[in-house]
């Protein structure tokens, strides 16, 4: 009886809370291009757990309440991934500005976590709608455990503390190192501890009691009390690691493994670069990006539906490319080819046929991409995911892929009110040069069909900044 109403217990709780902390810090020390496969991963495992709870909860074996509790467990570790990958953090994400003090200081913080701090309220309200009246809400408790403990650890970073662990943050988030503060000690610590430590004695009491005459209702509850327990015991042993000299990285050397990689192929990266950047800017090398041969194809069918043969035959030897009337090309090309090719657009059609042509061609590139570069289960996947979670998701993937559609230029976004994408020297913007309206008609069509089909069937995109009329990039504005 001790052993299977205390000891496995116990045991179970410290290897599920060691083990799955330092695979989430592996995970995240990975490359970034690693991201979106463990999101999917994790979001499947979150999917399956919340099932496991819900068919746990009306049950009141051992059994069941160790699947709850690893179910509890596996959600929140979503709830943590989620946030420590970049996906879900807040609106702000930047550093903390050198005179903020008091509120406003504090109001930065909340910033910066806002958005997945309402996501855990979010799951929270969910675990409560799949435990409600029922016996076994091990795994509600489990969740609200881990969500108390990481709140206050949270503030008692923000108000100082010896250890910070400033090693577990990615590059990506190293912008929150600038709200920590570093001190002995912080006023909210010991009433945080003497809460934690009050309700971990209230637990144990509860387990002896439930040991010594265990309830008709649920003859598992002693199992229950000492999972809570320990996990509470755990919370309260990470907030000693917080003004302890002893810091708790020292728990997962093996899951930092993979930080210290990354950092050492950083710094070899950042090495490569500049000897890179020496040696062309010595030889004065011109690069000739090329960029993928849709850009080609999806024009020539628009303008097969748009315009008439003898438009078509004009645009393509104006361009200097006649050679694609005969066969379509099959791999990438010079992005010059590009360029020549929309300035013909531009100089033989109308402008109406021709934004109508652009259009046409950026809504089938992203036709092709749905039907043949994005797996069916991520598509399945990003469909039913909340909005802002897809576009991350989405953009994250289009942005390792820019280059087949940039050539030379530079593709970024960032998150708000609205989103932005970011093309600088756009190379359809060097052709329309000087011209009055936006040029990048194309990229917007695409960038809006993937949106529309991905993320929120009302997405818009539209083009507010075109360097073409001078301004120092193409800026796209997303909204649905």
């Amino acid at each position: 009886m001790i052993l299977t109403d205390f000891l496995f217990p116990v045991l179970f709780v410290l290897f599920t809370w060691w083990f799955s902390t330092g695979a989430i810090l592996f995970l995240d020390g990975l490359p970034r291009r690693t991201y979106p496969l463990t999101l999917l991963a994790a979001t499947a495992v979150m999917l399956v757990s919340l099932y496991g709870i819900q068919a746990t909860a009306s049950l009141t074996s051992l059994g069941a309440v160790y699947c709850a509790f690893t179910c509890g467990l596996l959600v929140w570790g979503w709830n943590e991934i989620v946030f420590l990958f970049g996906y879900i953090t807040g609106p702000r994400r930047s550093s903390c500005p050198a005179d903020a003090t008091g509120w406003a200081r504090f109001r930065y913080g909340t910033q910066t976590i806002l958005y997945h701090e309402i996501a855990i309220v979010l799951t929270f309200l969910v675990l409560v709608v799949l435990t409600w009246g029922q016996p076994n809400d091990t795994a509600l408790w489990t969740f609200v455990i881990l969500w108390g403990m990481r709140l206050s650890a949270k503030l008692n970073l923000f108000l100082g503390a010896r250890n910070l662990s400033e090693s577990f943050l990615p590059p990506h988030l190293e912008y929150l190192k600038t709200y920590f503060l570093c001190r002995p000690v912080n006023f909210l610590f010991p009433f945080v501890v003497t809460a934690a430590t009050m309700v971990l004695a209230w637990l144990v009491g509860s387990a002896g009691s439930a040991a010594a005459a265990p309830p008709a209702d649920f003859p598992a509850a002693t199992a229950f009390y000492v999972f809570l327990a320990t996990l509470t015991a755990l919370g309260v042993l990470e907030h000693w690691f917080l003004i302890l000299p002893f810091s708790s990285e020292t728990l997962w050397k093996w899951g930092l493994v993979s930080h210290r990689a990354r950092d050492e192929l950083k710094g070899d990266v950042a090495a490569f670069h500049e000897e890179r950047q020496k040696i062309m800017s010595s030889q004065k090398l011109e690069m000739s990006g090329r960029i993928g041969p849709n850009s080609v194809i999806q024009v020539r069918r628009a303008l097969e539906a748009l315009a008439s043969p003898d438009d078509i035959r004009q645009v393509f030897e104006k361009a200097g490319l006649a050679g694609y009337l005969v066969a379509l090309p099959e791999k990438m090309i010079p992005e010059g080819e590009v360029i020549a090719l929309h300035r013909a657009l531009r100089e033989v059609l109308d402008p109406a046929v021709c934004e109508q042509v652009m259009r046409r061609a950026g809504e089938t590139t992203a036709e092709y991409l749905l039907e043949n570069r994005i797996p069916k289960s991520v598509s399945w996947l990003l469909k039913r995911l909340p909005p802002p979670l897809a576009a991350r998701i989405l953009l994250s993937a289009i942005s390792r892929n820019a280059w087949t559609f940039t050539g030379t230029g530079r593709f970024s976004w960032k998150a708000g009110s609205p989103w932005t994408l970011t093309i600088e020297d756009s190379p359809l913007a060097r052709e329309a040069a000087g011209g009055s309206g936006a040029s990048c008609v194309y990229y917007a069509a695409t960038f809006e069909t993937l949106f529309r089909v991905l993320v929120h069937p009302q997405s818009r995109v539209t083009e507010h900044a075109c360097a073409a009329r001078g301004d120092s990039a193409c800026v796209f504005a997303v909204r649905w």
